[in-house]
């Protein structure tokens, strides 16, 4: 992306304070405005869902996710204006001349740095009330730990970036984790597994930060599906919380959605705890929750064939995804468009597509995408894969003419880069033309 590596030359924590001081603003500015989200799955979700509690409060309210879906602009918005393409560009190009003239001549910035800065630079400019940001890999090292957010959130754990992350969920946890400032606080969702949770507040406990476990704080009960909402109850068992029990429908479809939308009203209330703010009533809490739109995740992007595509990618991810699914439609009635990239988890990944689905359309992403034969050789029932297709234009007019003809709900599963080609190819748009990161 604009002519960076990934990950620039290493480890860049030195670069970030060195930019803050070249545009003029404390290495804090951002602390007591700022909440990071950090996980394996949900934070995007998670992100979108404190992005609208918050602007129930405040005028201006920044929001920058990873990663986008379309375009670059999605990674930045105040208050549901996303940046102008020319603004991204002029301050894309201050960055780049940071990078040339005020770094060492062995030093380079990353693509995902470049991005956190462009934000910063923003959200400064735009003069927002509050922020709330989406890390990009873990927390130790990733760029949005230079905000020194005092709270955070943990969506989930799963084993994905283990080469930088650590080899055991455990280890990844730590490490995002770290993106909370020594005397903050972390609100662990209830997607994280209860028996880490001894090991998590021993490490929390040495590094100066306080956690808060939802799975001991929060129930949700009543729970149902109505016109693609899914309906619950929130209450909370502390008898030290003063909240009252929720009656909530949210437009983000399966359990895991649910426990997102409640890590992100705890995270919401301690964050306006902090700043000494009047705390979200249920009414407001109810229609800010109700207001989020999240492309790419249960995504229906078609109804006359019925079409709905989903960007997970890793196990945990599309096992969630594969439950919800199952509630909502008959085995039988669904044909699944099914693709990876070339770096996943294949053999689990397909087991748990072949497990779940009887018809099977396998693709290839033209990002990343691996060989329709190479993963035709992961399955162990090869019986349910119904067609082939290496260009993806190909299966969705498959699935298109199945979903017409036989009235098949169609499902794309597979990855972010499968999901989103997949909707502009069924668009009219040329999927090659992308650029993602």
């Amino acid at each position: 992306m604009f002519g960076l590596q990934k990950y620039g030359n290493g480890i860049g924590l030195h670069r970030a304070l060195s930019f803050y001081k070249y545009i003029g603003i404390p290495y804090d500015y951002f602390s007591t405005r700022s909440i990071v989200v950090t996980g394996s799955n949900g934070k995007g979700s998670t992100t979108r869902f404190i992005y609208e509690l918050l602007q129930t409060k405040y005028a201006k309210v920044g929001c920058f996710i990873s990663p986008h879906l379309i375009e670059l602009t999605e990674r930045f918005e105040v208050s549901g204006i996303q940046i102008e393409s020319q603004q991204l560009n002029d301050y894309k190009d201050r960055v780049l001349d940071f990078n040339t003239h005020y770094l060492a001549s062995d030093d380079a910035i990353g693509a995902f740095e470049l991005l956190f800065y462009i934000a910063v630079q923003w959200f400064l400019d735009q003069k927002v009330d509050c922020v709330v940001w989406e890390a990009g890999i873990g927390g130790r090292y990733d760029p949005t730990r230079m905000v020194f957010a005092s709270i955070s959130a943990l969506t989930s754990l799963d084993l994905e970036h283990t080469e930088l992350l650590g080899s055991s969920k455990e280890l990844i946890a730590y490490d995002k984790l770290d993106v909370t400032c020594v005397g903050g606080e972390t609100v662990v969702s209830a997607c994280v597994e209860h028996t880490l949770t001894e090991r998590l507040s021993a490490y929390a406990a040495v590094s100066g930060k306080k956690l808060h476990f939802l799975s001991e704080l929060v129930t949700n009960t009543n729970y149902g599906i109505t016109d693609a909402h899914q309906h619950f109850e929130t209450r909370w068992l502390d008898a030290g919380i003063d909240r009252p029990i929720l009656n909530l429908s949210i437009p983000l479809l399966g359990a895991h959605q649910i426990e997102n939308a409640v890590t992100a009203i705890e995270i919401t209330q301690r964050f306006l705890s902090r700043r000494t703010a009047t705390l979200l009533s249920a009414t407001e809490i109810s229609a800010a929750l109700a207001r989020v739109r999240w492309a790419g995740r249960m995504e229906r992007i078609s109804e006359k064939p019925d079409i709905w595509i989903d960007v997970g990618h890793t196990p945990d991810a599309l096992r969630r995804v594969i439950g919800t699914i199952l509630e909502l439609y008959r085995r039988e009635k669904l044909l699944v468009v099914y693709g990876i990239s070339y770096n996943k988890d294949a053999q689990n990944i397909t087991h748990l597509i072949e497990s779940n689905f009887d018809e099977i359309v396998l693709t290839k992403a033209y990002k990343n995408g691996t060989d329709v034969n190479t993963l035709k050789e992961a399955f162990s029932e090869q019986h349910r894969i119904t067609a082939m297709f290496n260009q993806i234009e190909d299966a969705v007019s498959f699935a298109l003419q199945q979903g017409s003809e036989r009235e098949k709900t169609v499902i794309v599963l597979g990855g972010l880069f499968l999901a989103v080609e997949f909707k502009v190819a069924f668009q009219g748009g040329n999927p090659r033309a992308l650029q993602f990161f």
